[in-house]
């Protein structure tokens, strides 16, 4: 229950009375796809409680509203720097300056602009067909791929998030996370499930080829990794 609570207090802004230390929020990463189910569950409650039914555009931005709040936007900041330095061409050390900025560029404005149009549209596409699922599964899919991210590396050497959680992500902890991504897709049918594979696929090696050429990841690439995850199971599912 230590580990567990840890991945949601951290995940989220639900506070939970546990103390999180390096080793506890390590092993805390194989529950970061349980809280992801929570999360999904909580975005999901307007459309349960049959809140706007007939505007399934409405449904769509609320779900994204509701991921943002619950999540105080940590994975978007990360998403918005990583555009920011990827997109300024910057190469070594300038690289990590321009990631670690707290002022948001042009770049990472775009990604946030095109990342929450992206989800806004996929879920009311998913709503207008009569679809939740996608909606539910998309944050659990999205945080595994922390785990699989850190496996692949290479970790930024400098402290950080990143070299915090990386004694959680075993081999055996990346094969599972990556268990739990291909049942997510599977349940929403062939089609979708090749669709998403191919999406998650293309996000996480663009970041862990990324992470190679600037000499390693940190925080900020595990939080774009979490957003591109949940774009690529939205997007998946809203197919016909």
């Amino acid at each position: 229950m230590q580990h567990w609570l840890a991945a949601l207090g951290f995940l989220s802004r639900f506070p939970v009375a546990v103390e999180v230390t390096p080793e506890v929020l390590a092993r805390s990463l194989g529950y970061f796809p349980a809280a992801g189910f929570v999360l999904g569950a909580l975005a999901l409650l307007p459309v349960w409680l049959g809140l706007w039914a007939e505007h399934p555009a409405v449904q769509g931005v609320l779900y994204a509203l509701l991921l943002v709040w619950a999540t105080r936007g940590l994975h978007w900041d990360g998403l918005a720097d990583v555009c920011d330095a990827a997109g300024s061409g910057a190469r070594g050390e300038r690289f990590y300056i321009i990631l670690k900025d707290s002022r948001l560029g042009a770049f990472g404005a775009l990604g946030l602009v095109l990342g929450l149009g992206v989800m806004v549209c996929s879920a009311s596409a998913c709503l207008d067909n009569g679809k939740w699922l996608p909606l539910l599964l998309a944050p659990a899919a999205g945080r595994c791929l922390p785990a699989v991210l850190l496996w692949r590396g290479p970790v930024r050497p400098a402290p950080g998030l990143g070299r915090m959680l990386l004694p959680g992500a075993t081999s055996v902890q990346a094969a599972l996370h990556l268990a739990i991504v291909a049942v997510c897709l599977l349940v929403l049918g062939p089609v979708r499930a090749l669709a998403g594979v191919m999406l998650i696929t293309f996000g996480a090696v663009s970041l862990v080829r990324l992470a190679r050429r600037e000499d390693g990841l940190n925080g900020d690439f595990l939080g774009a990794g979490i957003i591109l995850g949940e774009l690529s199971v939205l997007l998946a599912g809203c197919l016909c």
